[in-house]
């Protein structure tokens, strides 16, 4: 009789731990913040950082995964991301993601918004000094979240350029490859546009320095032979102020 009712006993213990270990499972997911919830705050963040830069479209978000020991309070309120001080609207960057309920807490998610765009490259390569023509450039998709020296999304922003350095096929092009074509010479004859208060005054000058678009060069007054400092506003002519 003993032992037909430890035979019984067995399956009645085992299904006694069983129950408990659910209640202690669901316990589990009742007491704990998902780990699913806090990546997808922190998701939907990234989203909206990339629709505010422009970058809605061809844009994929993917959240690292948490370390399955993180054990968060459940929140009673919703969950709040927010910006970190190296969140970026693409790229890899961090998310922010807070309880502001009883049991507060806060955590740093990593994050990579991943947006591919049209951007110009190379149709082929060039030498120093070429000046580019619409006919060496074309546009590719990239992942401008790894184009950290910048890029243009236009061939027409690069056609009249010149090229620093020899650049390969298919090379991303950036500011940093290329410069604007000579707008003055050193040692032309220059008009320089003189603002005295507000008067305008037209004289001629001698360039002491080579210079683009945009540039500030020394230019030397013909009467005068003061030297200053004025912007290259267009070919052959210097702004100065007085």
């Amino acid at each position: 009789m003993y032992r037909y009712a430890k035979k019984q006993l067995i399956p009645v213990l085992t299904a006694t731990l069983l129950l408990f270990s659910g209640h202690a499972i669901a316990a589990n997911k009742n007491t704990y913040q998902s780990h699913e919830s806090i990546r997808q705050a922190a998701s939907d963040f990234a989203r909206q950082l990339s629709e505010d830069s422009g970058h809605s479209e061809n844009t994929t978000i993917s959240v690292r995964t948490l370390d399955r020991r993180l054990r968060l309070a459940r929140c009673d309120q919703p969950l709040e991301a927010f910006r970190s001080p190296n969140t970026k609207s693409h790229g890899r960057t961090t998310v922010g993601v807070r309880c502001d309920g009883e049991k507060s807490w806060k955590l740093y998610v990593s994050v990579n918004i991943k947006t591919i765009e049209p951007v110009v490259t190379l149709k082929h390569s060039v030498t120093r000094n070429t000046v580019l023509q619409a006919s060496d450039l074309v546009l590719e998709n990239k992942d401008i979240s790894g184009l950290h020296r910048g890029y243009y999304t236009e061939i027409k922003q690069l056609v009249g350029k010149h090229v620093k350095n020899s650049l390969k096929s298919g090379l991303v092009v950036t500011p940093g490859h290329v410069k604007n074509p000579l707008a003055v010479k050193k040692g032309s004859t220059v008009l320089i546009l003189a603002d005295a208060g507000g008067i305008q005054v037209n004289m001629k000058g001698k360039a002491m320095k080579s210079g683009a678009l945009g540039d500030w060069i020394p230019v030397q007054n013909l009467s005068s032979k003061r030297k200053i400092e004025g912007r290259i506003l267009r070919p052959g002519v210097i702004q100065v102020t007085l």
